[in-house]
């Protein structure tokens, strides 16, 4: 009966994503408000720094800004980075400053840095940073085109090649994605859950976290061709039922929980079939586990993330 059920699931890659529901932030400041803060508390993204103004020892507080760093050819002035970074292969030997619950302010400072790169709602965070004298500088990554824009943010901090390079690689991502939204577009956008995090190994379906009113994903769902079917939750992340999923009827269920082996994909997979075949997901074999890291980073391998969700809407 399992396997009949199971029939015409999809697995993708293992792997291991780089934060959880409490230790990474939720999308919830719109990209208005981040050009507001922007302007009045930030340098002109047109006025690149100067040579002698350049950061020389730079930590990144999160996978995304990590990885932005490196996207721009920061390597050498990366001296440190959160514990959950994992991409790419360079930060493996970098020293580590805990996370956003665990952050470790003594190892911060022996990294003496001139440069921390903050998410803008970690406001605790970037008030004590400062108060050790450290300048801090802040991004969003709650949306789409925070990301997009935080290449700039960060870009004009490291003078002017750098910031030419980070003009080109946000026009080279804008491209892709209005090129994906092309070919994604359709008459009726595809229904669908995204289950952000929750309870694994118990056979059932327990603390649901799903992506509700949250500006990241319901853009890239956008992107991709689908709308998600929580989108007029209260809250970025709630926690939903069984019941309230099936009052939802998703024709696409998207797992980006943590796996960490192939047998737990498949059994991933079997947990939602408890939902029964009265939700369109479950009875069209409609259930896609992913687990490639960056499907949970809002840094510049968004667009690998887009595509994945794209070609999944695209099968029939």
């Amino acid at each position: 009966m399992m396997k009949s059920k199971m029939r015409g699931h999809r697995a993708w890659g293992i792997g291991h994503r780089n934060w959880r529901v409490n230790d990474f932030p939720l999308f919830l400041i719109s990209h208005f408000s981040f050009l507001i803060f922007l302007c009045s508390c930030q340098p002109s993204l047109n006025e690149p720094k100067t040579t002698a103004e350049i950061p020389q020892r730079v930590i990144a507080t999160t996978p995304s800004t990590a990885e932005i760093l490196f996207d721009l050819g920061l390597d050498e002035h990366v001296v440190g980075v959160c514990r959950f970074c994992k991409y790419p292969p360079q930060v493996e030997n970098l020293p580590r400053i805990g996370g956003l619950l665990d952050r470790d302010d003594e190892a911060i400072l022996r990294l003496e840095p001139d440069l921390v790169i903050e998410l803008e709602e970690n406001v605790q965070s970037c008030e004590k940073l400062r108060s050790f004298g450290i300048d801090v500088l802040t991004v969003n990554h709650k949306t789409v085109e925070g990301v997009l824009d935080s290449f700039l943010t960060i870009g004009q901090k490291f003078g002017p090649d750098v910031f030419q390079r980070a003009q080109e690689r946000q026009a080279e991502l804008r491209k892709q994605l209005a090129e994906i939204e092309r070919k994604s577009r359709r008459e009726k956008p595809v229904r669908v859950l995204i289950c952000v995090d929750r309870e694994r190994g118990t056979g059932q379906l327990l603390s649901l976290y799903i992506a509700g009113k949250n500006p990241f994903y319901q853009r890239t769902l956008e992107i991709a061709g689908g709308v998600n079917v929580a989108e007029n939750a209260t809250l970025p992340v709630p926690v939903v039922s069984v019941e309230e999923i099936l009052r939802m009827n998703p024709e696409v269920i998207i797992d980006l929980c943590t796996i960490p082996s192939a047998s737990d994909v498949t059994q991933g997979i079997a947990d939602w079939n408890v939902l029964g075949d009265t939700v369109d997901a479950v009875r069209n074999g409609r259930i896609y586990v992913l687990t490639e890291d960056y499907t949970s980073i809002p840094g510049p391998r968004l667009i690998l993330y887009v595509e994945k969700i794209a070609e999944i809407l695209s099968e029939r």
